[in-house]
């Protein structure tokens, strides 16, 4: 079981199934209301997109860097797909406890302790990028960010400009610890993060960054402190 304390580095890790075959990066972690510990993992198993592979966290160990899962690779890889960044409601809940053979306790309904916001930049009519927001509000506010980017040319300013909406959100402005993932490529998307955030950070994890930064109280943040890049 992965408790509260092995959470920053099962982040960005490489997931293994129960027979030892790599099935993807490690992208966010969801808990159940009302627990502290971590339950579910979103698993990147694809080149692209926003989707991921919900995986169960009971019976997984982190060793060596790598999280072990109690499932195989089909298993993983079949799961009901689910917006990486989206709050379970309770039928998705119990749609991926039934997959698992899980016995479902309830209470995990996250929608009324999140906030999922979708943003957009748009240029002449066209949707150019967009971003998936999930804001938790236990104790310290938490935002999970994924940033996409469209086919094609994007004009320069667009990505900066998507993360000034986020940034902008009033959920954000008392300050806030922010886990973002970003496609590997996208300079844009990272230069205004550190330009905005505290503290920020960068893991390499296959075609993704994954990034976790500090938001100040306030409308602007200040220069990043430290960038990390591992894996």
């Amino acid at each position: 079981m992965i408790d509260q304390s092995q959470i920053e580095r099962v982040r960005g890790a490489d997931a293994y199934s129960s027979d030892g075959e790599h099935i993807g990066t490690v992208v966010h972690l969801f808990s159940r209301d009302n627990v502290c510990e971590p339950a579910w993992a979103t698993v990147l198993t694809g080149l692209f997109g926003a989707s991921a592979s919900f995986a169960p966290l009971s019976n997984a160990t982190l060793s060596q860097g790598r999280l072990n899962l109690a499932y195989d690779m089909d298993m993983v890889i079949g799961a009901p797909r689910v917006a990486s960044v989206v709050p379970l409601s309770v039928e998705r809940e119990r749609e991926l406890y039934a997959y698992y053979g899980l016995e479902y306790a309830g209470g995990g309904d996250q929608r009324e302790s999140s906030l999922h916001r979708h943003l957009v930049v748009e240029h002449d009519g066209q949707v150019v990028c967009s971003a998936e927001v999930t804001i938790f509000g236990h104790g310290v506010t938490s935002a999970m960010v994924s940033l996409h980017s469209e086919s094609g040319q994007i004009p320069p300013g667009s990505r900066g400009r998507l993360v000034d909406k986020v940034l902008a959100l009033p959920e954000l402005q008392r300050g806030a610890r922010l886990e973002a993932s970003v496609p590997r490529g996208d300079e844009e998307f990272l230069v205004r993060l550190q330009e905005r955030c505290d503290r920020l950070a960068t893991r390499i994890a296959g075609v993704t960054v994954l990034v976790t930064a500090e938001l100040t109280a306030g409308p602007f943040g200040a220069q990043s402190l430290a960038t990390t890049t591992g894996h």
